[in-house]
Parts: C-alpha cells; sequence; structure tokens
C-alpha cells in the first residue's frame, strides 16, 4: 500500500481526490486578512477555510486563517493540487457542519486566476434542516397579527423548503446533484453505469456480448477459467486491416469477439504469454481433444520473440503445431523432475503434450520450446524392446535456422528431435526414451547440443517401482550427425542403450567433449558402438569421451586415409570386442584408459584394422587383456610401419601379460622403391628400400631434425653430395639387409649411423 504523508495544519497529501477537512465554510464574501466569526464559529490562526463565496471567484479555495493577511493551504496552491471534482468536507458551523462540497470548475485549472466554484454534493445535513425550520417559523410569527402576512410567511416557508428538492425516498435508488447544481434527481440503481467510469464485470462471453459499449466499453470475464480476463470494446468498422484478420481468424475467441457493431480486444500484454486457456484448452490427456485451440495459440503470437505458456495439464495435439518465427513455446511449469517416488509419471507432471498419430511440433526461423513434457499417446508403462522398436513419429522437427529446444523431455517417438537442414540449432537439456534420440543432418555453422539425456525411462521401472534390467535396449542412435554438421558442439551429453550412441557420419569440424555412452553388460549387441565415427567424416576431436558395454567403444572408420581424428582422453571399458578400433583414417589417441572386463574374454583394447590410414598411439594405458584371446594392441597383417607410431614410453599395460602388442600376421615395414630422388611420405620413419636403382637424394617432407631409419634389401650406390652427405664424404655401397641412419639439418640429410650386414 502505497504511503501518504500528512501534514496537520495544511492537509498535505499525495491525493487531488479529497481534501483534508476544514473546520468551516463560507457564507459570503469576506475579508482573507485578521480572525473573524464565519458560519457561527470564531476562526483562530491556524484553522482551515474552504472560501467559496467571494466576488472575484478566482479568490475561492482553502484558506489557512492568521492574525493579519491569510494564506492559501499547501495542498490548495497549485495548479497540480486540484481538479473537477476534488472534495472537501465541513466539520463545523451553524449552517454547513457534516456538509461535503466539490470544485464543479472544469478542468483545466489554474490557482489564482481560474474561477473556482464549489457545488455541494452531500445531502442537508440536521443542522441545515433546522436552520431552515427556524427561518420558516421565524417568518410565520412576524406575520402573526395579518392573515396576508401569515400566507405570505407560509408562502416562503413552503419556497424555502422547495428549494431543497428532495425526492420521496425509495428502494434501490440514489440521488443524484442535477447539472445546474439546483436540486437532486432520483435514479435507479442500474443507471449507475452512466456515472462510474470503471469496468464492469460479467461471467462469461455471452453476458459481455450482452452489455452496451456505449456504457460498458470495458469489461472483464471472470468465470470462465483460463478464458477470464479484461476487455474493451472497440467499433469494428475502426479495427486496422490485420486486426479485422486476426479478429476474423480468432473462432475461439481468445483474443477478439464481436457483438456486431462492436468488437471485443483482449487487454492485457498476452502477446508476451499467450496462454492456450485462452483459446479454450481444457487439458486432461485423450479425455479431452486441445488440438483446435492448441493450433489457435501461435496464430495470435506472431513474431519477435512472443511466447505461448503451456499450462500445468496434459493436452492432446493431434496435427502440426508451428511455432511462429521467433517465437516461443514454453511450458509453465519447468522442467521435469523425473518421477514420482520410484514410479515414472509421465502423463501428470509438468505441462504435457500428449501427441496423438498426426501431432508433431514444427520449428520456425529463431523458434524456441522449453520445458514440454511431450508423450506419444498410448504409452504405458513397462515397455518391451518390441514395442519400444514399432515406435513411430517425430516430437520436434527442425529443418531451419536458430531454433533451440530447452529443457524438454520425450517419451515414445521414433525420433524425439529431428532435423534436416538449417545452421546454428541449440539442443540443452533435452531427455527422454525414443528409438532415436536426437536425428541431426546437413547442419551448417556452429550448431550446439549440450547436457542431453536418452536413457530408458519407460523399461527400467515399473509399478510400484521395482528396476528392472530387461527391455533396456533401442534400436536406432542417441545422437546422430550426419551430412556436413559444420562445427557442430557436443558436450556433456548421456547416451544408454542404443545400437550407436553416437552416430558420427559423413560431418566435418565437429568438436566431442566430455560426453558418455553406456548399456547393459549382459546384453551386448554385436555390432554396437559408444561412438561410431563414420564415411568421410573429418576433422573430428573426441576429447573425454566415456563408452562401455558396447561391442565397440569408440569406433573410427572414416573411410580416408587424411581424414583427421582425435581421440584425447578417453575413458573406455568392458566392451567386448575392442575398446578403441582403428580403421581407414588419420588417427590419434592420446590420453586413454583402456580397461577389460573379466566377463569378455576375446577383447582387445584397440585394435588397428586398415594399413592405408595413419594411427599415433601415446599415453594410454591398458589394465587386464591378459589370456590367449584378449590383446592390449591388436596390430592387422595390413598395417605398415610407418603409418604407425606408437610412443612407447608413453603406453602403460597392467595385467596384461607378456605380449600385450600382437598383430595377425607380420607386423610390416613400408617399403619405398630406390630412384635417384626417393620422395618420402609425410609420416612415418621407418621404411625398406627395395630395387637395385642409385639413390642420390630424398625429396619431399623433408623438415629439419627429420629423422630416417632405412633397411636395404638389395645392393645398390648412395651417391654423396651436398644434399646427401654421408660418412666419409664419399659414395655409400650397401648390401642387402644394410642399415642406414639419416637426420635432416638444413637443405642436407646428413648420415648419421650405418649397419653393414
Amino acid at each position: 500500500m502505497t504511503s501518504i504523508q500528512i501534514d496537520l495544519k495544511d492537509g498535505l497529501s499525495s491525493s487531488t481526490a479529497i481534501k483534508g477537512p476544514v473546520k468551516v465554510a463560507t457564507t459570503g464574501n469576506i475579508t482573507l486578512s485578521g480572525q473573524q466569526t464565519i458560519d457561527g464559529v470564531a476562526v483562530v490562526t491556524g484553522d482551515r477555510v474552504l472560501v467559496k463565496d467571494q466576488t472575484a471567484a478566482s479568490e475561492n479555495g482553502i484558506w489557512i486563517a492568521d492574525t493579519g493577511p491569510w494564506r492559501r493551504s499547501k495542498d490548495f496552491n497549485k495548479t497540480r493540487d486540484v481538479v473537477t471534482g476534488t472534495q472537501i468536507l465541513i466539520t463545523s458551523g451553524d449552517l454547513y457542519a457534516s456538509s461535503g462540497w466539490y470544485l464543479s470548475t472544469s478542468d483545466p485549472i489554474s490557482i489564482g486566476s481560474t474561477n473556482l466554484v464549489f457545488t455541494q454534493n452531500i445531502l442537508l445535513d440536521a443542522a441545515q434542516l433546522i436552520a431552515l425550520e427556524a427561518s420558516a417559523a421565524a417568518a410565520a410569527a412576524a406575520a402573526s397579527g395579518s392573515s396576508s402576512a401569515a400566507a405570505t410567511s407560509a408562502a416562503s416557508a413552503a419556497a424555502s423548503a422547495a428549494s431543497i428538492n428532495l425526492p420521496a425516498v425509495v428502494a434501490d435508488t440514489m440521488l443524484v446533484a442535477k447539472p445546474d447544481a439546483s436540486g437532486y434527481l432520483l435514479k435507479a440503481k442500474a443507471d449507475v453505469r452512466d456515472f462510474l467510469d470503471t469496468p464492469v464485470y460479467v461471467a462469461d462471453r455471452t453476458a459481455a456480448k450482452a452489455l452496451d459499449p456505449a456504457k460498458d466499453k470495458a469489461f472483464i470475464i471472470h468465470a470462465e477459467g483460463g478464458r477470464n480476463g479484461s476487455f474493451v470494446y472497440t467499433l469494428t468498422s475502426s479495427l486496422s486491416t490485420a486486426e479485422a484478420a486476426a479478429a476474423t481468424a480468432d473462432t475461439s475467441e481468445g483474443i477478439y469477439f464481436t457483438n456486431g457493431l462492436y468488437t471485443a480486444v483482449r487487454q492485457g500484454d498476452w502477446h508476451q504469454g499467450a496462454d492456450a486457456r485462452l483459446f479454450g484448452a481444457l487439458g486432461g490427456g485423450v479425455t479431452n481433444n486441445d488440438t483446435v485451440p492448441l493450433l489457435a495459440a501461435p496464430a495470435f503470437v506472431g513474431r519477435g520473440g512472443r511466447t505461448i505458456v503451456w499450462p500445468k495439464d496434459s493436452h492432446y495435439l493431434n496435427d502440426v503445431l508451428v511455432v511462429p518465427e521467433g517465437g516461443s513455446l514454453v511450458g509453465q511449469t519447468g522442467p521435469w523432475k523425473g518421477y514420482a517416488g520410484n514410479r515414472f509419471d509421465f502423463y501428470n507432471q509438468g505441462s504435457t503434450i500428449v501427441m496423438g498419430p498426426s501431432g508433431k511440433i514444427k520449428l520456425s526461423a529463431g523458434s524456441t520450446v522449453k520445458d514440454l513434457v511431450i508423450i506419444k499417446e498410448g504409452i504405458v508403462n513397462t515397455v518391451t524392446q518390441a514395442q519400444a522398436a514399432a515406435w513411430t513419429g517425430t516430437a520436434i522437427q527442425g529443418d531451419t535456422d536458430n531454433w533451440s529446444v530447452l529443457g524438454c523431455s520425450i517419451f515414445g517417438f521414433q525420433y524425439g528431435i529431428n532435423s534436416a537442414g538449417g545452421q546454428r540449432m541449440l539442443i540443452d537439456g533435452v531427455q527422454g526414451d525414443c528409438s532415436n534420440g536426437i536425428y541431426i543432418s546437413g547442419n551448417f555453422d556452429v550448431g550446439q547440443i549440450n547436457g542431453c539425456h536418452f536413457w530408458p525411462f519407460l523399461s527400467a521401472y515399473s509399478e510400484p517401482g521395482t528396476p528392472v534390467t530387461a527391455n533396456r535396449l533401442r534400436a536406432g542412435n542417441g545422437l546422430t550427425l550426419k551430412d556436413v554438421s559444420d562445427w557442430t558442439k557436443v558436450t556433456n551429453n548421456f547416451f544408454y542403450g542404443y545400437m550407436n550412441g553416437y552416430l558420427i557420419d559423413n560431418v566435418q569440424s565437429v568438436s566431442m567433449v566430455n560426453n558418455s555412452a553406456d548399456s547393459s553388460f549382459n546384453d551386448i549387441r554385436a555390432g554396437s558402438a559408444g561412438v561410431s565415427v563414420i564415411n568421410g567424416t573429418s576433422n573430428l576431436r573426441i576429447i573425454g569421451q566415456q563408452a562401455a558395454a558396447h561391442a565397440t567403444g569408440i569406433n573410427i572408420a572414416t573411410g580416408g586415409a587424411t581424414n583427421f581424428v582425435l581421440v584425447d582422453g578417453p575413458s573406455v571399458w568392458a566392451n567386448n570386442t575392442a575398446g578403441i578400433v582403428c580403421g581407414l583414417g588419420d588417427v590419434a589417441v592420446t590420453g586413454a584408459r583402456v580397461r577389460n572386463n573379466t566377463l569378455h574374454t576375446t577383447a582387445a583394447g584397440i585394435r588397428l584394422t586398415d594399413g592405408a590410414g595413419l594411427c599415433r598411439l601415446s599415453d594410454i594405458t591398458f589394465n587386464d587383456y591378459s589370456g590367449a584371446n584378449n590383446i592390449a594392441i591388436d596390430i592387422a597383417s595390413s598395417i605398415q610401419r610407418g603409418s604407425l607410431t606408437i610412443q612407447d614410453e608413453t603406453i602403460r599395460f597392467i595385467n596384461c601379460g607378456t605380449s600385450p602388442i600382437r598383430g595377425a600376421g607380420s607386423f610390416g615395414t613400408e617399403p619405398l622403391a630406390s630412384a635417384a630422388n626417393i620422395s618420402l611420405p609425410g609420416y612415418g620413419d621407418y621404411f625398406v628400400i627395395t630395387g637395385v636403382t642409385s639413390i642420390g637424394n630424398f625429396v619431399n617432407n623433408s623438415w629439419e631434425g627429420r629423422r630416417l631409419e632405412l633397411l636395404f634389401s638389395a645392393a645398390l650406390t648412395l651417391v654423396h653430395s651436398g644434399s646427401l652427405i654421408l660418412q666419409g664424404s664419399v659414395n655409400a655401397v650397401v648390401t642387402t639387409n644394410t642399415v642406414m641412419r639419416f637426420v635432416r639439418r638444413g637443405s642436407a640429410w646428413i648420415e648419421t649411423g650405418r649397419s653393414i650386414k
């Protein structure tokens, strides 16, 4: 409540409507100076006086009495202090005690120059009636000796009484002063709307349409639940073209409705928070089909960051709801909190959409969906794997630019989120249980997927809540990035029970940081992977990845020898085929922890499968790869020594037997054919030289400090020169199995050692 300061002498307040009471009101023109008697009351210094009868009406107002010149009261001495209708109460006086007066002069008012007129607006009190009766009695007594005088006196008394103009008392009526202040009029209760400028309360739209907009332009609907609100009638003919079109389209009467001549327009900032209930959404899940009112809400939000508020309840949707450009669809209750007790309750927590077979949310450019629970119609705990494999439909469709899905929970669809094309999408804090969690293809330019969690919620608990271990696998992929996904950032996500936790297919320049993929240790599917990198993916960085209980923890098969993938700091364990598979590609694995599980007896820690690629292994710890069929590092026969770098001093084997590094065939060394100028590959330091052609130099990829170790398979000659400096500065004739070592310094290769067999 606002605090109002009051000056006890001047009656100061922040209100211009009602002034502090005055002691007396004048009955005629007075001198505005000195102590005097007014209306039978002695006025002394400091008394407040309503001066209303001055010959110069501009002098009227509230004055403070004094022994000398009076001054205007501080609450009645400035233009902003008074307006037409300002009220003043009188406390004393023979004639005007307990009476009330109001300023009837029209605005604007300037104190000291505007003529001020005060009109009595409280009925005559007893003192005034007594005074009038006394006046009539005195007149009658004065004429008591003469009949004509008596008649004159009686007439005078009657005239005085008649001047009061008090109608007879009637129930449910009121008295209103006449416009000319000559008396009072009797008005019916219903006529109060002619005098009060405030909204009227009505129960519903039917009652509102029956109002007379000439009297009741503003009104409040109070008995229609979520459709309640404040409205103002506007001439239908005065609506703008856009408003007229919107009013015609609003068949649900959420924002507009008409009685013909006038159209009611909802007030308030509904543009920033259009509640689906305004358009008649009832909730109650499949019991009430809310599709029509749900589709009506976005149409009246428009563009520019405006919001559709989804109330707390389950609302059934069986059509495509398009969130407009720049608009937001926001759940009223915030993110889903998980479950009640040990029983997951998907239909009755938070702001829920129950999707029918044709239901879907489609995002426009710049739009957002936030804090909704979205569940497919007919889902019942506990879901079997067969039921989950048959799920259909998509909950949220992207396909455009700059859209966001935040804090939503999605259950029972073939795809939770699906987007083909567009750029700069943001998916944050989404959780759920779907055949495929998130599927993104063709995304350009810095998409972000953060903190998402897809897990078999619909199978993990049954009534009354005992955890189960069966039916926890899903047929698809947790997260799929396919075709471009340029510069997408994937961070802090967790996917459980999917064929591929993360499927990275033909994408470029993606960063994956601190993500996890898990599944059932007792039900590992052949071909499954925590992370699967395939089909031309390049410039991929996988940092801090966790992967467990799949056939392969991290599987890399980019299909191109120059497609670079960095796997930095992963922790992989209990994968029954391999922790990490390095296939065709340019792969670096560093800072890894690779662990086996006692359940798995034929597993490899890291398996190298394609000799056409490059692989570098450093700072890796292997645990528990012992036994005849468990191998810490398994090297395929096609792997060439020049394409593989193992930094032996940084590799650690714990309980990995006596042969932790093995190959299915020989660990071959990459051959280089002898030539006058041998072209070096951009990798490797150990090569077999074949052929008998004399060698004059090694060209290409000759960086400072590069070292070579060469094994010669046949006799030949190396020619000493300024670019190939040999021991003794003479030509070198080598035989079969000779080994020579060189280092690059400046523009020359310098021999550092030789072993002739």
